[in-house]
């Protein structure tokens, strides 16, 4: 693993690593980059501004950030955070980095957004940890498969809801081995991985952390199953509801506020030991309810729920 700063070397140095950006959907957009360009500290290079106008199927999104024409973008500055390389394959040395727009499109970048409410709360003197938990669903089908069957012929990886499954685990424990030591050496930690109720789907629990690293983290994980799958021979989806007829697959974020090293949502002389803080923290997750929505609710055809699977 190379630390902050290093140069990267290989056979193909103009493959040395990969730099990976989060969009709106929170699907890591990126290329390989030269060696050079991770040599030294963060360093910026140019990265198309396209990536935070797309959505996830590659349609332009009206965009707030240019009044150019829709489909005309330019470069945008990005940062690489040289401090988040990491392994993400199971095959070879694989190696990406993470990256933040800077400069004009910093203040619509995710991973800036977060960065800026995150040191809001700390100016109030508070700190923020989360943990990230998935449940993903595994088929046994490919981009191909999937276009030339009807949806209700895909075959999951596995049948019918058995949540918890130690039968099932130790039957598909070669492929749980290669999820845990993925996460392991890409510096991603589970602190749980088991099968869910439903038709292959798993649930993973990311390790918690500092909040800004957990979704750093929370966005490798997803983009490393899917790659994963992929090579598997699988496809791996975490949309929120694949079938009517199946049950729904949760995503939680598990977040805690401290104050002084003390858990400010705790009181113990309040009513379910709720703080007042935790109080006011869930009417604020209430009265934005509408506008959260938009970061889970789906209303795209069929079509478009195909091409999801595999981003």
């Amino acid at each position: 693993m190379p630390t902050a700063g290093a140069r990267l070397t290989g056979a193909n140095p103009a493959r040395a690593a990969m730099v990976g950006v989060s969009d709106f959907d929170g699907v890591l957009r990126g290329k390989h980059v030269l060696g050079e360009d991770l040599s030294v500290g963060d360093k910026v290079i140019k990265f198309s501004e396209a990536v935070l106008a797309w959505d996830c199927s590659d349609r332009v999104i009206p965009a707030s950030f240019t009044q150019k024409p829709l489909s005309a973008f330019g470069d945008a500055d990005l940062r690489i955070l040289s401090g988040t390389g990491r392994s993400v394959s199971l095959v070879g040395d694989q190696y990406l980095y993470l990256a933040e727009f800077t400069g004009a499109h910093e203040s619509i970048c995710p991973r800036g957004i977060l960065r800026k409410v995150l040191r809001r709360a700390a100016d109030h003197g508070y700190g923020c940890t989360a943990g990230f938990e998935f449940e993903f669903m595994l088929f046994k089908e490919n981009a191909d498969t999937i276009e030339e069957k009807p949806f209700g012929e895909w075959a999951p990886l596995t049948r019918g809801p058995f949540g918890y499954s130690i039968a099932r685990s130790v039957a598909q424990h070669e492929l749980f081995d290669e999820i845990l030591a993925l996460c392991e050496k890409a510096r991603t930690p589970l602190s749980g991985l088991h099968f869910e109720t439903g038709p292959g789907v798993v649930e993973a629990s990311l390790r918690h952390c500092d909040a800004l690293e957990a979704a750093d983290r929370a966005t490798i994980f997803k983009s490393m199953i899917k790659a994963w799958a992929q090579r598997r021979g699988m496809m791996a989806t975490f949309m929120a509801k694949v079938s009517e007829k199946w049950p729904g697959q949760s995503g939680h974020i598990h977040i805690s506020m401290s104050s002084d090293s003390q858990n400010a949502f705790y009181d113990g002389d309040a009513f379910g030991n709720v703080s007042k803080l935790m109080s006011q923290f869930i009417a604020g997750q209430l009265e934005y309810m509408n506008e959260f929505c938009v970061l889970a609710a789906l209303s795209r055809g069929d079509q478009d729920g195909r091409q999801r699977q595999s981003r």
